[in-house]
């Protein structure tokens, strides 16, 4: 996965590189101070590599969603994995900061960070 930022003149921001084997980025949306909301697929493992490490890894199937600020800083991830299929379509941000995801899953689904919930 990589997110790249140009600015209105398409000059180069910054750009990040995440993830490895299997990793997609389906969806990007912004708050209203400017920080940037993705979602995508996860097979193996999710990692920022130019920030301290942080890793979201999962052995099946799993989605993201990950925030960066305005200057591509990293500020938190999480995961939601599926025994079966699970895909991630779109993210969006409300006035307030809440982020919404939707997508597509079979069977149930665990979080995987915090508490483990199963829907």
């Amino acid at each position: 996965i990589y997110i790249l930022k140009l600015n209105a003149a398409s000059n180069f921001v910054w750009a990040k590189t995440l993830g490895r084997f299997r990793c997609v980025g389906h969806a990007i949306s912004l708050d209203v101070n400017g920080n940037l909301y993705c979602s995508g697929d996860l097979a193996v493992q999710l990692t920022l590599i130019r920030d301290p490490v942080f890793n979201l890894s999962s052995t099946s199937s799993a989605i993201y969603v990950l925030k960066l600020s305005n200057s591509g800083t990293f500020i938190w991830a999480q995961a939601i994995k599926e025994n079966g299929t699970i895909l991630s379509n779109s993210v969006a941000v409300d006035a307030t900061g809440n982020v919404y995801t939707t997508g597509l899953f079979r069977k149930h689904v665990i979080l995987i960070q915090g508490s483990e919930r199963i829907i």
